[in-house]
C-alpha cells in the first residue's frame, strides 16, 4: 500500500474537513494501489515542469502541464466543449472514446 503524507489541505469547503481527515481513509479506493502508476507518471510531469510553472502563461500552463496530466488520468477529453446552456467549460471528460463520440451526437 502506498502511504502519502499530506501535511496541509486547502479545502475551501469542497469537502467536509471531517471527511478529509477521518473518513476518506476507510474508502476502498484510498487503500488500493491502483493509482500508483498514474501517480508516478503525474509526478514525473510535475517534477519536470515545476521550475517553469510560475513563468508560464495560461495557454502554456494548459499545454505543458494540465493537458499532459489529463491524458495520463483520463485520455478522452474535449477542450472547451459546448453545453446546452451555451456555457463553455474548459474541459469535458469522458469514460472512453465511445462516450466522447456520443456526446458529439447530442
Amino acid at each position: 500500500m502506498v502511504h502519502l503524507l499530506i501535511q496541509a489541505v486547502n479545502n475551501q469547503n469542497l469537502f467536509s474537513n471531517h471527511y478529509l481527515k477521518n473518513l476518506i481513509r476507510n474508502n476502498d479506493e484510498w487503500r488500493s494501489n491502483d493509482h500508483k502508476t498514474v501517480f508516478d507518471e503525474i509526478k514525473k510531469v510535475y517534477d519536470a515542469e515545476k521550475p517553469f510553472l510560475e513563468d508560464l502563461n495560461e495557454s502554456q500552463l494548459e499545454e505543458r502541464f494540465f493537458r499532459r496530466i489529463f491524458k495520463i488520468m483520463l485520455p478522452d477529453f474535449e477542450v472547451q466543449a459546448g453545453t446546452e446552456s451555451q456555457d463553455f467549460p474548459d474541459y469535458a471528460f469522458f469514460e472512453d472514446t465511445n462516450a466522447l463520440d456520443a456526446a458529439h451526437l447530442n
